[in-house]
């Protein structure tokens, strides 16, 4: 297995989407965050993991990649908060995980419920109660992970052992076989006789040739539509006219055609081993030494009475072929073969990055070559040399880099202007990023000074001039000279918006102004951060709005409720079991009722609104249906456009619901 652990988490848990100066969404690491500190934790225990980190969109992809890192995985870890209940992906994975025969581990945040079909698949499963004991419950959760991966341990040492019991017996049976074979009388050599049915051969070939070239045309249009690069496009071509090639071989009775088509099946194991492992150090000249056998095989028999190579594969040896010459019509597929198989290398090699960190960010985008990290901007060039163990994108002109096991920042012409000396470290905040050293943190300003010395037990990142610290267990905050404005006094801490800040003290919830002042008492069971002057709180199992003085808006009835977008929050309400989703507004008035299966927040007017027949439409701020439900998949609406998917098309529709683009 390649990671101990699978993190299941809900996206919300992590990074809120905010508004920047310049009008647009961008998302943005929640200080303190519960998945932070679980990830910081298996670091510290050398426990691997693997999670979503960048938030990939739903997809076909973002489907294959989910199911491929479970099975890679030993253990799911399910966070369980109020979001990850609410989300539709927690049950698909942990019903896989299930499916697989992983271990699941719960890991209760709050005391939300389970969704029903949460609750089907682990209801008899035991859960880590992290509301009421962090230090026990991380203590437990080390425990449970390394007693499962000893017993995994155990049983695959079994399984090994029993696998070596069955060699051993099935090669005492070969020796027995061997021995027989020895007394039987060696039959002569045989020889090789092609057909010569010219007819049928040149029909066959017409025919393949157009498969190959079908197969070529529809390769490029893909790489033309971006779903594959140039480097699969040859290597899809390549298969093609050999796999053709070999084909045709096969049912003229010509063994050739056998090897042929074995020897193409290596070509893809390479191209997966150089993908999968980010090394090409053995796989180029494994498909090198593949290219020159099939350019024997191909060429060598053509000759009258010359060696056949192939006969190497099968005897051990090579000898004169006294057969006559063979038909030479179907040669050229294997020329065509050979040039798309020598395009295929030339290619692979000039586009070596078979490793990319994300995409590209600020013009920059991570790459791995050779099991060590770079940059290279948009036009190709490599901007940051491959010399770091890891490295992550580019944010406010720095990136975070690895050497030798240490952390520290490059800026975009390659210059190290932090030294990697940190054990951990993260993105800037507002001038200043938190670091790690010797199990402490602190702050460092972008030329690498120390602006707080790292004494903190964990430290987050600013929001509006102040950042959480924890402290011996408590919480409060500093200001960017490094100077406590707030005294390490709670139990948990958020991070400032509008000016106010969440906190919690004796297992309740308020906030705090930036002298510290209480401006609402701490007697929420839970509660959001601030959005467009209101913040979603919870009490006694339900969820309200309150202003910025402490005032009700809303009473807290509902038994979900998100952030307000655009005036708009939504809300949902629990019926037969089911919850239902709908808005209220600014004042607290219900304007939508809550009758839809799912519901997205506003953008540009419009919201995404799923009803019961499984089909997703929009209405706007009135609840009117401006678009009907009809589609299988929606988008948000950005510049007017949003992308949808219906009966297996993918289109883009403007707001009146017009397609638009193909």
């Amino acid at each position: 297995m390649k990671y101990d652990v699978f993190i299941s988490y809900s996206r919300k848990d992590y990074a809120e989407e905010i508004i920047n100066e310049k009008g647009e969404k961008e998302e943005r690491i929640i200080p303190g965050n519960i998945v932070s500190q679980i990830i910081k934790y298996l670091k510290k225990n050398k426990i691997s993991y693997w999670w979503d980190e960048y938030g990939m969109y739903s997809s076909d992809e973002f489907i294959e990649i989910l199911a491929e890192h479970i099975a890679e995985s030993r253990i799911l870890l399910f966070i369980s908060t109020e979001n990850s209940n609410a989300s539709k992906w927690t049950p698909k994975e942990i019903s896989s995980a299930l499916h697989l025969e992983k271990k699941v581990i719960p890991f209760r945040v709050d005391n939300s419920k389970y969704s029903n079909s949460v609750l089907f698949l682990i209801s008899d499963i035991d859960f880590i109660d992290y509301s009421k004991d962090k230090k026990k419950a991380f203590k437990k959760l080390e425990v449970s992970i390394k007693k499962i991966l000893e017993d995994e341990r155990l049983r695959l040492e079994e399984e090994r052992k029993r696998k070596e019991e069955e060699e051993r017996r099935r090669q005492e049976e070969e020796e027995k076989k061997k021995e027989k074979e020895i007394n039987k009388p060696i039959k002569k050599d045989y020889k090789y006789y092609a057909k010569t049915r010219h007819w049928s051969v040149n029909v066959l070939l017409c025919g393949m040739f157009g498969v190959a070239f079908g197969f070529g045309v529809l390769a490029y249009l893909l790489k033309e539509m971006g779903e594959i690069n140039k480097v699969e496009m040859w290597l899809y071509v390549s298969l093609a006219a050999g796999g053709v090639a070999g084909l045709l071989d096969i049912l003229q009775n010509n063994k050739r055609g056998v090897y042929i088509l074995l020897s193409l099946m290596v070509i893809p194991l390479c191209v997966f081993i150089m993908g999968y492992a980010h090394t090409r150090i053995f796989t180029i000249p494994i498909v090198f030494l593949l290219s020159i056998y099939i350019i024997l095989i191909c060429i060598m028999p053509i000759k009258k009475n010359g060696i056949r190579a192939y006969d190497l594969l099968e005897k051990g040896r090579c000898w004169i072929s006294k057969s006559r010459p063979r038909d030479n019509a179907n040669v050229f597929p294997y020329v065509l073969f050979i040039i798309f198989l020598i395009a295929f290398i030339h290619v692979n090699i000039k586009y070596k990055f078979f490793n990319c960190g994300g995409g590209f960010k600020e013009g920059m985008m991570a790459v791995g070559k050779y099991d060590k990290w770079g940059f290279i901007d948009m036009t190709g060039n490599i901007v940051v040399p491959f010399k770091y163990d890891d490295a992550g994108h580019f944010f406010k002109g720095l990136a975070l880099v690895k050497k030798d096991g240490k952390w520290g920042y490059v800026d975009k012409t390659g210059k190290e202007v932090i030294p990697c000396i940190y054990d951990y470290a993260s993105d800037f905040s507002e001038g200043l990023a938190s670091v790690e050293k010797d199990g402490k943190w602190g702050y460092v300003d972008k030329t690498g000074k120390e602006i707080a010395p790292c004494i903190y037990d964990y430290a987050s990142g600013f929001s509006e001039g102040l950042a959480s610290v924890e402290k011996d267990g408590k919480w409060g905050f500093i200001d960017k000279t490094g100077k406590e404005i707030v005294p390490c006094i709670y139990d948990d801490a958020g991070w400032f918006s509008k000016g106010l800040a969440r906190v919690k003290k004796d297992g309740k919830w308020g906030f705090i102004d930036k002298t510290g002042k209480e401006i609402v008492p701490c007697i929420y069971d839970d509660a959001g951060w601030f959005s467009e002057g209101l913040a979603r709180v919870k009490k006694d199992g339900n969820w309200g709005f309150i202003g910025k003085t402490g005032k009700e808006v809303s009473p807290c009835i509902y038994d979900y409720a998100g952030s307000f977008t655009e005036g708009m929050a939504r809300v949902g309400i629990l019926s037969f079991d089911d919850l239902r989703f709908g808005f209220i507004d600014t004042t607290g008035r219900k304007v939508v009722s809550c009758e839809y299966q799912e519901a997205s927040d506003f953008s540009e007017g419009l919201a995404a609104v799923k009803k019961y027949n499984d089909k997703w439409g929009f209405i706007d701020k009135t609840g009117k249906e401006v678009i009907p439900c009809e589609y299988d998949k929606v988008e948000y609406f950005s510049e007017g456009l949003a992308r949808v998917k219906k009966d297996r098309e993918v289109f883009i529709i403007d707001k009146e619901g017009n397609r638009v683009i193909d």
